[in-house]
């Protein structure tokens, strides 16, 4: 019997310091994304030829 209620607090210790890891992850996770997603511009954002504005139309064939 106190073998089992061993193995029973063994595993309960282990739960909780996978959801005390996983919860502190799981607060990293999207911080981090956000960072990651800040330094990254779309290739329209960056100006052509030093600064002049150009407009891209779009081509219409018939």
């Amino acid at each position: 019997m106190s073998d089992s209620k061993e193995i029973l607090e063994t595993h309960a210790t282990r739960r909780r310091e996978f959801v005390k890891t996983g919860g502190k992850l799981a607060l990293a996770a999207p911080a981090v994304a956000m960072l990651l997603a800040a330094g990254a511009k779309p290739a329209r954002a960056q100006s052509y030829g030093g600064g002049v504005v150009t407009t891209l139309l779009p081509t219409i064939t018939i």
